[in-house]
């Protein structure tokens, strides 16, 4: 399921509980205790002999106490097996403008906002809007595609051992899938995901049940706040990659759901949504006790590089029900038409849909199809984008 930069999901439902300390209370004891101690120290911040704020690391016995914090945050990590998982972001540097939540790179306050004054910008060009490409931060899915995977945890739901597990599973099913289509249609494609300085948690207090909602700008723009602090030059360089996607795990049931980009004009709402996010649910909406099936995990990581659902009319994309009614007499086993196997239970052993030529020209594999003759309707000015 794909939504433009203005609509969201269609699907409740009630997210796992588990017995937790409120962030409040965890941010008060953590105050107490570091206050008792600098009291210990001989320098509480009550005393007139305070030291200035700004020079606050210069507190006498405070490199210690940092020492000792982080010596027991480790000892947590390790104790609840996170370091398996996430990355936290204790080893990189924070820039002028902040650091995401749970690690990650950061743009300082220009974040990846390109300007006209930029030395070889496109942003004359007919078709981009603010400097920046139509399609993207995943432009194509060609040569190296990197793949950031956060796994968004508010209170009320986490992910056990069993689950992050299959979510590893079926993302590598999706990425080897991807690329056993592209060599099929004689495209070089290398999908890098699963890496631990690609792997993040992003901790926000009940964005999991917005999420969950029928429509919720909140979520998005929470998302959205948070992506564009990663460093898509950085990531671009480090993996020699031109596309760079994210994923946002949710540990609950829902209908799975994805935002690419669609160039609005407006300078903040394309800075900020030029960062493509699928939103993959832990649990299938209409199968709560089994997972989201793989098949699932590739349909929507494909809309992030222009792929559109063929299975309903949607006058956004521009597929009619004559052209959905096409597909599914045509290309049965079109992935972006029909996620289950055809007596509509799950295959979590591998991905048996296709590719359509509808969705090979959607993604930029092909350049023309005999399709375009019957539906002119759908042919695209830029490939691989949303327009």
């Amino acid at each position: 399921m794909r939504y433009n930069n203005l609509m969201k999901k269609d699907e409740t439902r009630t997210p796992l509980s588990y017995p937790t300390c409120s962030a409040p209370k965890r941010a008060a004891v953590i105050l107490l205790c570091l206050l008792l101690t600098l009291s210990l120290a001989g320098c509480s911040p009550f005393s007139k002999d305070n030291p200035d704020p700004v020079r606050f690391s210069d507190i006498p016995g405070f490199s210690q106490i940092e020492s000792f914090f982080e010596s027991l945050n480790q000892q947590f990590r390790s104790l609840f097996g996170d370091n398996d998982w996430t990355n936290y972001g204790q080893d990189e540097e924070q820039g002028e403008g902040g650091y995401t939540n749970g690690g990650g790179y950061t743009n300082g306050e220009r974040g990846n906002r390109i300007t006209k004054d930029d030395e070889n910008s496109d942003s004359t060009k007919e078709g981009y809007q603010n400097g920046l490409a139509p399609q993207g931060s995943a432009k194509f899915l060609k040569g190296n595609v990197v793949l950031v995977s956060v796994y968004l945890i508010d209170g009320t739901a986490e992910f056990d051992k069993e689950e992050l597990t299959y979510t590893r599973k079926a993302l590598d099913m999706a990425a080897d899938w991807m690329e056993a289509q592209a060599a099929k249609n004689d495209v070089s494609l290398n999908v890098i995901c699963n890496q631990p300085d690609l792997t993040f948690r992003y901790r926000a207090d009940g964005l999991v049940k917005e999420a969950q909602k029928d429509m919720s700008f909140t979520y998005s723009n929470d998302i959205g706040d948070y992506l564009y602090h990663f460093d898509l030059k950085a990531l671009q360089e480090e993996y020699d990659a031109e596309s760079v996607g994210f994923i946002i795990f949710l540990p609950v049931a829902g209908t799975s759901f994805a935002y690419p980009y669609t160039a609005t004009g407006n300078d903040r709402w394309d800075a900020v949504s030029y960062y493509e996010f699928s939103n993959l649910f832990l649990y299938d909406e209409s199968a709560p006790d089994e997972y989201e099936n793989p098949a699932t995990y590739a349909h929507e990581l494909l809309h992030l590089f222009g792929a559109c659902d063929l299975y309903e009319e949607n006058e956004t994309d521009h597929i009619s029900q004559e052209l959905s009614d096409y597909v599914v007499a045509n290309y049965p086993d079109e992935i972006m038409y029909y996620t289950y196997e055809n007596d509509d239970t799950s295959n979590f052993n591998e991905i048996t849909k296709e590719m359509s030529p509808l969705t090979l020209y959607f993604i930029g594999w092909k350049d023309n199809i005999a399709e375009l003759k019957q539906f002119p309707e759908i042919k695209r000015k830029y490939p691989c984008a949303f327009e």
